[in-house]
């Protein structure tokens, strides 16, 4: 028998979104001289694969271990040592309040998590971690029950003194190589990895070898190694992916969340009751790091451009979009996808004005679910318009509403307008609605409502663009469009009614206004609108702006008008919201 030698290289080409967020991945978990990529090929280095086990855990670690609790347990250590080499003298309530919350709700969390309890099963250590903690928990109860803090200072010193000694000796335990190596990996595995694929390998429930590194060089590299050192010259089958040849139907898309279905229990999804998708070795393992081309945040949303023009440029949109969710996670473990994805398009923006999304297919993801987008030509010259806009303050139009949300809406725990707003433009959808609703919310007074009538006036602009866009595709002699800077100085009227208001000792009426106002654009009531100007206008003894007579004739541009001046009524362009 002629012994087959193994390929220098393997190679993976541009596809569907699927595979390109593979090849993505590919290349943030390879070190740069294992592959070599041209517009639409990559080629890596078979060398690779004995190490790629430990360069695919390590990838997770590096971009998102800094935002699980065993990063906050680790670099709880440096504070416990400060407060020892103080002797506890500057020690308070505040700060005892703050080691119990650590020890409650991520040391004490984790030790008793099932993930951590399995990777202590295989760790080599004499250690009992579980019973520090639980003699930990001993001296916090005497602490609390005594209140020694307040009552025997010198006894709530001793006490401290050995508890955080033994907090130390746990972290301690946390910080050896071993440790590193496999508890923020497993909780990664949870909570990042699992998002493209789940039930195989190490993340099946049944999975017999608890070194979930050995398990993933195992089920996904090994066999490519197997399936290059043969010869597939009189193979029968071929890969659905890719059409290498293959001996035997063994691998499916089945691990692949939202993409397959278990062929052993599914049988009637196939035609004929005989599935043919069958993938190689190869491919299977290009699909294992789905979860690495993606971008993700904590709670289980991501996103990926699909920029194929080439693999560089796939390459730098996504990077530019982990940086850039990466950096907000430090902030915020909720940080939005579409905020990443508006930094990168406005990254790409600075090193070219020509450039362009327009036709790019964006995939996010959302709680197992993948919804699709193609960013339109019009959607991106109005991300573009307001990417670069800038405002008094120093922000841009986009930047603006970056943290702008309602808490306890729709269903949601936070609503994010960012991400709604975003969502909108790529369907190409009207913002009218939202606007209504956040000044309905303003002018109501509602709860929860972080944001500003100087975001507001962001939206109002964004959509302005958006319906002149529209407006100019549609083509016609006869097309009225918004104006920006009449935009804004309807604003200003709307804040001189107030202000008139205000110096007549009746500032409720501009509350009462803007909520008629309201409701008359709803409804596109044009004629009850300007009544109800007309009054105002006539109660303060003040002519009525011109803009209001002339666009009548167009619904669409004179409620954009309309709610600007509304703007004005229920607040200050720029506030103290504007800072966060």
């Amino acid at each position: 028998m002629t012994e087959i030698k193994m390929p220098k290289q393997i190679q993976f080409k541009l596809n569907s979104w699927l595979e390109n967020a593979g090849i993505v991945g590919l290349t943030r978990i390879l070190p740069k001289d294992k592959y070599e990529g041209d517009w639409n090929t990559l080629s890596v280095s078979t060398d690779e694969l004995d190490n790629f086990a430990n360069d695919y855990f390590s990838f997770f670690v590096k971009k998102y271990g800094k935002y699980i609790r065993y990063q906050q347990i680790v670099s709880m250590k440096d504070q416990l040592q400060n407060w020892q080499d103080d002797e506890f003298d500057n020690f308070d309530e505040d700060n005892l309040e703050i080691l119990l919350k650590w020890f409650d709700s991520t040391l004490k969390y984790s030790v008793n998590s099932k993930s951590y309890k399995k990777v202590i099963k295989f760790l080599n250590t004499d250690f009992d971690v579980a019973n520090e903690v639980k003699e930990c928990n001993k001296l916090i109860r005497t602490l609390k029950k005594k209140n020694e803090l307040v009552k025997r200072r010198n006894e709530a010193v001793r006490i401290l003194k050995e508890l955080t000694s033994k907090f130390i000796q746990i972290i301690d335990y946390f910080e050896t190589p071993q440790a590193k190596k496999y508890f923020p990996a497993k909780t990664l595995s949870y909570i990042v990895i699992n998002n493209a694929w789940n039930g195989v390998s190490f993340l099946n429930p049944q999975a017999k070898n608890l070194d979930f590194y050995d398990d993933f060089q195992s089920y996904f590299v090994e066999p490519v190694k197997k399936y290059l050192a043969e010869d597939h010259s009189k193979d029968k089958y071929i890969c659905s992916t890719c059409q290498r040849p293959m001996k035997k139907l063994e691998y499916s898309y089945g691990f692949l969340n939202g993409m397959g279905y278990d062929l052993n229990r599914k049988t009637s999804n196939a035609w004929n009751f005989s599935n043919d998708l069958y993938i190689c070795p190869i491919c299977q393992l290009m699909y294992s790091v789905v979860s690495a081309g993606f971008t993700y945040n904590m709670s289980s949303q991501g996103i990926f451009i699909n920029d194929n023009s080439s693999i560089i440029q796939l390459k730098e949109s996504n990077n530019q979009m982990l940086e850039s969710m990466t950096s907000d996670l430090a902030k915020n473990s909720h940080a939005s996808p579409y905020r990443a994805f508006a930094s990168a398009f406005k990254n790409e923006l600075a090193k070219s004005e020509k450039y362009t999304m327009a036709n790019v297919q964006v995939i996010t993801y959302d709680d197992s679910k993948y919804s699709f987008k193609i960013i339109t030509a019009i959607a991106s010259e109005v991300l573009k318009y307001a990417a670069n806009k800038n405002w008094k303050n120093g922000s841009t139009m986009l930047t603006s509403l970056y943290s702008t949300g309602i808490q306890g809406f729709r269903g949601e725990n936070y609503y994010s307008i960012f991400s709604a707003v975003i969502n909108q433009l790529m369907n190409n959808t009207d913002l009218t609605n939202l606007i209504y609703t956040m000044e309905l919310l303003k002018v109501t007074k509602t709860q929860g409502c972080r944001y500003s009538t100087f975001n507001i006036m962001s939206l109002i602009c964004m959509n302005a663009r958006l319906i002149n866009e529209i407006s100019k595709l549609k083509g016609g002699s006869n097309i009225m469009e918004v104006n920006e800077d009449k935009l804004h100085k309807m604003r200003g009227c709307g804040v001189g009614i107030r202000e008139g208001y205000a110096s007549k000792a009746n500032e409720n009426k501009a509350q009462t206004l803007a909520y008629r106002m309201l409701e008359a654009l709803r409804s596109n009531n044009i004629e009850q609108f300007m009544d109800l100007l007309l009054n105002a206008y006539l109660y303060l003894d003040k002519i009525v702006p011109s803009v209001f007579i002339s666009s009548q004739t167009d619904q669409k541009v004179f409620k954009q008008y309309g709610y600007a001046f509304v703007a004005g009524l229920i607040g200050e362009e720029f506030d103290s919201e504007e800072s966060k």
